[in-house]
């Protein structure tokens, strides 16, 4: 197994890339491989960055936990918003696009289902909760 890259080495390799020089340049100026140069290059044209990701598998993420907090602030104050107003939210506001299959996943991890949204916004209505309340005294 080759040894582990400096930090200064793979700037200098990223370099190389940006600029578009080729592998064997490359090679020669670093004195790395040409399997980990090419290796590299895959990183380089799919992230922008040749380091690799440390302890993560598959696909970043689109939300960041900021986007996702802005966005259930969101629905705080919007309690029955469909998932296109809340797609259509982080778009104006931090022009991401994302797909609703990846709002719905969100709002599954954070436990937000609709039925509660719509109890806790009838409760916060003046008109109805004063008509509860009259009732229950009834």
């Amino acid at each position: 197994m080759p040894q582990a890259l400096t930090q200064d080495l793979r700037d200098e390799i990223q370099f190389h890339l940006a600029r578009g020089d080729s592998t064997t340049f490359i090679h020669k100026a670093t004195h790395v491989t040409r399997q980990q140069i090419n290796r590299m290059r895959k990183k380089h044209l799919h992230f922008s960055d040749v380091t690799p990701a440390l302890g993560t598998i598959g696909r970043p993420k689109v939300l960041s936990e900021y986007h996702a907090q802005e966005l259930l602030g969101f629905l705080s104050q919007r309690f029955i918003a469909y998932q296109d107003d809340m797609i259509w939210f982080l778009y104006d506001e931090f022009d991401i696009v994302i797909s609703q299959s990846t709002i719905s996943r969100l709002l599954k991890q954070a436990r937000y289902s609709r039925k509660v949204a719509q109890r806790v916004a009838a409760e916060r209505d003046e008109k109805l909760r004063s008509e509860w309340e009259r009732r229950l005294m009834g």
